[in-house]
């Protein structure tokens, strides 16, 4: 079967290496917001499945069970998936905030944990690259950066 050119997506792909940053943030935004009822799936196929071993040990090696009423920051946190996965950690009593510069990819995130703990209390929208973060024992200083969903 003869590979055929989208001029669409050469355009696209141009435009973005092309772009300044701000235009190449707007770039990717559009796009992770275009998959976002998609990108759980996308990401399990793609990955072949390793996204969730990198959950878990990404889970493991925070060490949250030294702090489990702590609050936890998910930057980048796409579709919610590793607050869910923290969420229903046997003894877990914190709070998880969510962040992503995509906000289409937050709610198609809602409801993953058990209980609505993730979202409820702290998903929220904010461009990681675009604000400091370095205390977390603060959590009302980042309510003032974040924007809730």
């Amino acid at each position: 079967m003869p590979h055929t050119i989208d001029p669409e997506a050469l355009e696209a792909t141009a435009a973005a290496e092309n772009a300044s940053a701000a235009g190449k943030r707007t770039y990717v935004q559009r796009i992770f917001s275009e998959i976002a009822p998609r990108y759980d799936l996308l990401n399990r196929l793609l990955s072949l499945g390793i996204d969730k071993r990198w959950r878990t040990v990404a889970l493991r090696r925070l060490g949250w069970d030294r702090a489990p009423t702590g609050t936890y920051l998910d930057l980048c946190a796409g579709t919610l998936d590793v607050g869910a996965e923290l969420s229903r950690k046997p003894g877990f009593a914190g709070r998880i905030l969510g962040a992503d510069f995509a906000e289409p990819m937050l709610r198609a995130g809602v409801g993953k944990a058990p209980s609505a703990e993730v979202i409820s209390k702290a998903a929220a929208l904010a461009e990681a690259a675009a604000k400091p973060i370095s205390d977390m024992r603060a959590p009302a200083d980042y309510r003032r950066h974040l924007c809730g969903v």
